[in-house]
């Protein structure tokens, strides 16, 4: 159960930090990268290291080279959210 806590806390901080840049050219650019990575793997995708994984807490990387169910939880949601916020001119 603390891992679900961990995820909950990871992905509140995540989609905070999204919110408040929602106007700023770098909040536009993360949510439009987040979007191309529906579809994608966990980490398959440079380009989205830095948002998805920046400050991610280690005890949910992986430890066999394949994303961990915690990645999937993340990475998931926060593709899901920048589809979501698609075209949405408020989060």
């Amino acid at each position: 159960m603390e891992e679900v806590k961990i995820i909950r806390n990871e992905m509140k901080d995540r989609v905070q930090k999204l919110i408040a840049q929602k106007d700023t050219s770098d909040g536009k650019a993360n949510l439009a990268k987040l979007r191309h990575g529906i579809g994608k793997k966990p980490g398959e995708m440079p380009e989205l290291w830095g948002v998805f994984l920046n400050k991610m807490s280690p005890e949910l990387f992986s430890r066999t080279g394949e994303p961990s169910r915690s990645e999937w939880a993340i990475y998931i949601s926060m593709t899901m959210f920048a589809l979501h916020q698609q075209g949405s001119s408020s989060l």
